[in-house]
């Protein structure tokens, strides 16, 4: 009888620990939730997002540019409050710089880790639209890059890289660029992953971009290292 007693026992515990193992949540490291590449989020193309990026980008003069800040202060600079996209700003520079930045719950964010931007305003040699395509790509054909959020590789960055057709683009007075200001025309290529809005509260993006030597593969001179503090609300 006694055996018995402790079999009974023995098989409630049992049915109590499963039941609570059932109950538990299930953390799984879901890749990242992204507008896969070859899609039109709201109706524009990974390439018409690209052009307006840089166009958000090369807005601001070299003071507050979001690509020389080093804190996340700019980071709200020059955003479109009312539509559906925030983007994010590379850097400058290979050591890894922190921002920090405030994004509201219902923005999509546009990241770019590597690109470039080609226009006749700062290519003096180019003669044809052809020079600045072939400029742009040369340029973006040897990389290093990637994407983490939250701690989860965006896989298959390559299927996001983009390259565009000649664009308009301005250059404000005393740009970052270093370039004259005024009305030009350019090309885009580089790598743009969209996200989707992320749920309220904190989040860790870091994105890394490099160019490689064509004849080593080594890292050249050129990078651009961010860790962003994200903060949805």
């Amino acid at each position: 009888m006694n055996n018995i007693r402790q079999i009974l026992i023995i098989l409630s515990i049992l049915s109590t620990i499963m039941i609570i193992c059932l109950n538990l949540p299930i953390q799984v490291n879901a890749q990242p939730d992204t507008f896969p590449p070859g899609s039109k989020p709201f109706d524009l193309s990974y390439t018409d997002w690209g052009i307006k990026w840089w166009q958000w980008l090369i807005s601001a003069n070299s003071d507050e540019s979001p690509a020389v800040d080093t804190s996340g202060a700019s980071c709200a600079l020059n955003q479109n409050i009312s539509g559906p996209v925030w983007f994010l700003a590379g850097s400058y520079g290979a050591e890894l710089i922190t921002r920090s930045c405030t994004i509201p719950q219902d923005k999509s964010i546009l990241i770019s880790p590597i690109e470039t931007l080609y226009t006749y305003a700062d290519t003096p040699e180019a003669k044809t639209d052809g020079d600045l395509h072939q400029a742009s790509k040369k340029d973006q054909d040897l990389v290093k890059t990637w994407i983490t959020i939250d701690g989860v590789t965006v896989p298959n960055i390559a299927d996001y890289r983009v390259h565009s057709e000649v664009a308009n683009f301005t250059y404000p007075d005393n740009n970052a660029q270093g370039v004259l200001p005024g009305p030009t025309t350019g090309v885009v290529d580089g790598y743009f992953v969209m996200l989707k809005p992320l749920p309220v509260g904190k989040h860790q993006v870091i994105q890394y971009g490099s160019l490689l030597d064509s004849t080593t593969g080594a890292v050249s001179n050129f990078g651009s290292y961010v860790k962003w503090d994200l903060t949805i609300k």
